[in-house]
């Protein structure tokens, strides 16, 4: 992506019961559903969650060059575990 512009992640899953939901930059957590709500995140760094159509959302505002990176999500229930992860290159 070009610095300074949106960044945007987004994934869909399933599960029941409700997984809960680790995000993470280069293995350093993001966002953990179990310690944070959607509304204490890093200034730049937006989380949404879609309950009703199982869809998690990262917005990067203003993307730099210390964006970049590997980002992950994880989701966990007692069904068991999934993680997806993609690399963030800045130009």
């Amino acid at each position: 992506v070009s610095e300074g512009s949106l960044t945007i992640f987004e994934t869909s899953f399933g599960g029941d019961p409700f997984p809960d939901i680790i995000v993470s930059k280069n293995n350093e957590i993001l966002f953990d559903s179990l310690q944070n709500d959607l509304n204490s995140s890093p200034s730049r760094f937006s989380f949404y969650l879609e309950k009703s159509c199982y869809s998690f959302k990262i917005n990067i505002e203003q993307t730099n060059l210390n964006d970049e990176g590997e980002f992950s999500i994880q989701l966990k229930n007692s069904a068991g575990h999934c993680q997806s992860s993609a690399y963030l290159t800045v130009e």
